[in-house]
């Protein structure tokens, strides 16, 4: 299962019982490009899902809203509690080598470059709430 989200902000699942994800980047350098952003959820069965996000530039990557207002942002899902753990990179595709939001390249072919500025990070996902993957992009 692919999920590929490129619209900048979607709609929060605040409230509703389900299961959210959002990713908050920071970056502090000088190179622009899109942003990806691309997450590989599993459990104690595997693989349970996967999805890409793209964002045209580093100021929208990087936006947060002001203190009282939610515009949202992720994904969201229902149903059984999936006990997963998201493995999350993001990147500036600083070359401008891949297309926007890796749209046709492979799961496993959509990486970042050692020369592109990145983050790593695992994160818990907590079933019923909404999680925050916390990303800082650093330059190489």
């Amino acid at each position: 299962m692919r999920l590929l989200l490129i619209i900048p902000f979607m709609a929060a699942c605040w409230g509703t019982g389900q299961t959210c994800v959002m990713d908050r980047l920071t970056y502090s350098g000088s190179a622009n490009g899109q942003v990806l952003v691309k997450i590989l959820y599993t459990n104690a069965q595997g693989i349970a899902g996967q999805s890409i996000v793209a964002r045209p530039n580093v100021q929208l990557a990087t936006f947060r809203d002001p203190p009282g207002i939610i515009s949202g942002g992720g994904e969201c899902w229902g149903g059984a509690p999936r006990q997963e753990t998201a493995d999350a990179v993001a990147w500036i595709d600083a070359s401008a080598r891949l297309p926007s939001g890796c749209n046709g390249v492979p799961f496993d072919e959509c990486a970042p470059q050692a020369s592109d500025p990145q983050g790593r990070g695992t994160f818990a996902i907590r079933d019923g709430e909404q999680n925050y993957l916390d990303i800082a992009i650093k330059d190489p």
